[in-house]
């Protein structure tokens, strides 16, 4: 039973990124199932604050300010606020709320800790020291997720043991293919003329995401095909946006390239376009890839993360930094008069394999088992096989 459970939901601020729209999904389905959640971030702001509040999440926000300055401060009120919630889980999201909140732990009352890991463990490179923290943390901690197989092998590889670590992939709410009025009416809203092939990428503009190597690979397409193509890249710029762009200009591909920015909503790019690419370096288990297979995008995906657990036998994978392979995947998608197809199993994939209900079942499971003081805390559904 999940009714009257109280989760604490710990993460470093409420911005537009792949955690977090997934929390956006994620805590409306569990609150369906009686779980009641509530959002504490380090970090005060984030856009999508008002849209958690929105759908009936509670969000208690941390300090303004970024730095070792601010750390006191953020620690003292998330103690604090912890303290007044008395949640029966916390659970964190993303490596600095690991950090943070589990030292802040040591301060509340909270006994059953979870920590998600929701990408591949590159980061630890960045700041030494980290993995060894993160392995004395994970002796403390009751729960370690990983969202696809490749970073539950890196939990494991850790040191983790094994009884505490299980696997919970993402979900997203399920929804019909768009129709053919759908697909023309949002090609005319992207001015996109008969005969032209649109392809699009979503990710924020971040060296690992991949953006060079895709424009390269676009460049190397034949004249043919360049000639037919138009992609649009959405997403945050990060501080690279203006070399992408001109990067693009100098191989001759800016007027192929569209810079779209960040954007509230894509279902237009994603009704409107043919085919997609996801050429990040690394990923843990991507939301944007299985946005592009829900809507039946023919899509070609680097071969890191938990990319080929979501896609599978429903598209194309590459090598990261491979443009040649890129390119041929491209061109291949491109000539491919029965793309459709492929799209289709895609949206049938996520249907059946990676739906949100899904989802929030298997944290529904972790957290009753939890609070239950079951011998397994970790359910049947989200154990790693």
């Amino acid at each position: 039973m999940t009714a009257g459970i109280r989760i604490a939901v710990v993460i470093g601020k409420l911005d537009r990124g792949g955690t977090e729209r997934h929390l956006l999904s994620l805590l409306p389905s569990l609150k369906c199932k009686g779980v009641d959640t509530a959002v504490f971030t380090l970090q005060a702001g984030g856009v999508l604050v008002p849209l958690m509040r929105e759908v009936g999440i509670e969000v208690f926000e941390g300090v303004s300010g970024l730095g070792w300055s601010s750390l006191p401060a953020m620690m003292f009120r998330l103690v604090r606020e912890l303290r007044r919630y008395k949640p029966d889980v916390t659970h964190y999201f993303l490596p600095e709320a690991y950090v943070v909140g589990s030292i802040c732990a040591l301060f509340t009352v909270t006994n059953c800790r979870v920590m998600s890991r929701r990408s591949l463990s590159e980061y630890q490179r960045k700041y030494p020291g980290i993995r060894y923290l993160e392995s004395v943390l994970h002796r403390f901690t009751t729960v370690l997720l990983g969202n696809s197989r490749a970073v539950v092998a890196q939990l494991q590889g850790e040191g983790a043991p094994p009884s505490k670590i299980g696997l919970i992939y993402n979900g997203i709410a399920p929804i019909a293919l768009p129709s053919s009025d759908e697909v023309r009416q949002a090609r005319d809203q992207l001015g996109l003329v008969e005969g032209v092939i649109a392809g699009l990428t979503v990710g924020n503009l971040i060296p690992y995401k991949g953006h060079v190597t895709l424009l390269n690979a676009i460049a190397s397409l034949p004249d043919s095909a360049r000639h037919s193509l138009v992609w649009f890249c959405v997403g945050r710029d990060d501080g690279i946006g203006e070399d992408l762009q001109r990067h693009a200009n100098e191989i001759g591909i800016g007027q192929i390239v569209r810079w779209e920015g960040e954007q509230d909503e894509i279902a237009v790019y994603l009704s409107a376009c043919d085919i997609a690419a996801l050429p990040s370096q690394q990923e843990g288990f991507s939301n944007s890839l299985l946005e592009k297979m829900r809507a039946g995008l023919a899509t070609v995906a680097t071969n890191v993360g938990g990319n080929p657990e979501a896609l599978a036998e429903c598209g194309l994978l590459v090598p990261p930094n491979d443009e040649r392979s890129l390119a041929v995947a491209l061109l291949t998608l491109m000539e491919n008069e029965d793309r459709r197809a492929l799209g289709q199993a895609a949206h049938e994939r996520v249907t059946q394999r990676f739906s949100i209900d899904q989802c929030a079942r298997q944290y529904s499971d972790l957290y009753a088992n939890l609070v239950s003081g079951a011998d397994v805390a970790v359910p049947e559904s989200a154990r790693v096989a």
